[in-house]
């Protein structure tokens, strides 16, 4: 049995960083990092602002902090794009704290495959099995490649500080897939785990004209080599189709393979029986998967064609920018597609088209329409003055002395059920935004009905919503029972 996630990448070419520069104190005073026993509370705005100074060339696109070498203080990952040059590749830079000076400094720059001017996703994981995360970052070349680059901690000379080499970077035409082996129950105790995860891809084989001709190769972690290196290649070949009219599909361009995925498919198993819709909207340039209770809206930021018979599809969230979707689609027949999709491996699987008549006989037999997690309705407060009154999907509030006007959307993500809310920018105020983990519990008796609300502040990122570890809002709405 495999913990399976698995997602389609194109690769080719390592990447060579540059050497480390020597460390540059940031000539402005900047907080401290938190660590397990701050006691400071980080807004969001703090968390995504840069630690170190970014010159006037270069936008931000993305930030995000973790803990890269296991010491006190965590560092910040930092993307970065050329103004004037959109197409030149993506730039990443770590900061780090100095403890003796109290502030942060560039620890490390280099480049990756990916062009700044096509979506990026930045990820964290131990792909080595020794509790240490590799950073990871997909995105997609000039050339409509799919790239993968992986960077790795390494102490520096004297082992004093960190510094981060490329263990995996590559680009090509095929597709590639993250197998993730279990690992035994010593490496959830702290244990290493001698299970690395292997890198598979499969591209059309070069030295044959026919596109039904594959090479698979697979990539292991070298222990001795510090990377991953070729471990096995084998050749196969793709059967034809049979299916003239896929045929003529799959001998056109881009365009026409979106033309055809347009509409609602249906996956053929699941392992909870429940019905699980995807739909393509190549004019509207929107994903949606759906159950009978929820579902999820992505905005089709780009296609690549990444086999003969196979788009990789990049898109984002329609509520939260942060989380990406990534995953590959293979034409399989005139009527049966299959999915890989890294970012929830329960989307993954074979897909059958439905016709109009079809996907509304569905609907009929689904127990409740498509929708979101229901919202809190009406006024909650607490003794500490703070009030929030939900006025779906609009809300009004006073938080810390504050009042508010803004909109507010509720929703599943993971475990948490989130509650986001945006203020914009008015008459000289500045935009606010919240992302809250909510709890909710109801109490009733023959007098009245308690309400209660617990909201843990936090921030969303593209691996879920993770905790600021500050007091939580509690608050209460009581109603009258009815005579």
């Amino acid at each position: 049995m495999k913990r399976l996630l698995s997602f389609t990448l194109t690769l080719t070419a390592l990447v060579s960083c540059s050497p480390p520069p020597q460390p540059v104190v940031a000539p402005r005073p900047v907080e401290e990092p938190r660590s397990a026993d701050s006691s400071q509370t980080p807004t969001p705005e703090s968390l995504s602002a840069p630690r170190i100074p970014i010159g006037p060339d270069r936008r931000v696109l993305q930030t995000l902090e973790a803990n890269l070498d296991q010491d006190a203080a965590e560092e910040q990952i930092i993307l970065l794009q050329n103004r004037t040059n959109l197409s030149l590749p993506a730039t990443i830079e770590i900061a780090d704290f100095d403890q003796a000076r109290k502030t942060y400094y560039l620890a490390w720059e280099g480049t990756i495959l990916a062009s700044a001017s096509q979506p990026i996703t930045l990820s964290l994981d131990d792909l080595i099995g020794d509790h240490q995360v590799e950073i990871i970052l997909q995105g997609i070349n000039e050339a409509g490649h799919p790239t993968l680059d992986v960077f790795r901690a390494v102490p520096s000379a004297g082992g004093l500080a960190f510094s981060y080499r490329t263990i995996f970077s590559k680009e090509s035409k095929g597709s590639i897939q993250f197998e993730h082996p279990l690992r035994p129950e010593s490496y959830t105790t702290g244990q290493n785990s001698d299970l690395s995860d292997p890198i598979v891809f499969d591209e059309p084989d070069p030295k044959s004209t026919d596109p039904q001709d594959i090479l698979r190769t697979t990539y292991n972690w070298l222990f001795q080599k510090g990377e991953y290196v070729i471990t096995g290649q084998e050749r196969y070949k793709r059967g034809p189709t049979g299916d003239s009219a896929l045929e003529k599909v799959l001998s056109g361009d881009n365009s026409g393979l979106e033309a055809f995925l347009q509409g609602p498919w249906a996956k053929a198993t699941t392992e909870s029986g429940q019905l699980l819709l995807l739909n393509f909207d190549p004019t509207g340039r929107t994903l949606t998967f759906a159950t009978a209770d929820t579902q999820e809206s992505y905005r089709w930021d780009v296609s690549s064609r990444s086999s003969r018979g196979s788009l990789y599809i990049v898109g984002t969230n329609e509520l939260i920018n942060l989380i990406k979707l990534q995953m590959s689609v293979a034409l399989t027949t005139s009527s049966t597609i299959d999915v890989n999709a890294p970012d929830d491996p329960n989307w993954s699987g074979k897909y059958q088209r439905l016709d109009s008549t079809a996907a509304r006989a569905l609907a009929k037999k689904s127990a409740q329409a498509l929708s979101h997690e229901p919202p809190p309705v009406g006024v909650f407060k607490n003794d500490k003055g703070d009030e929030f009154d939900f006025q779906v999907p609009k809300i009004h509030f006073t938080l810390d002395g504050k009042t508010r006007n803004g909109a507010m959307g509720v929703f599943p993500l993971g475990n948490d059920t989130i509650l986001q809310i945006e203020v914009p920018s008015k008459d000289n105020m500045r935009a606010w935004s919240r992302a809250y983990s909510l709890v909710t519990h109801k109490e009733a008796n023959t007098s009245r009905v308690v309400r209660t609300l617990e909201l843990q502040a936090g921030t969303l990122s593209s691996t879920g919503w993770v905790s600021d570890q500050s007091d939580p809002i509690r608050l209460e709405q009581v109603e009258n029972a009815a005579p």
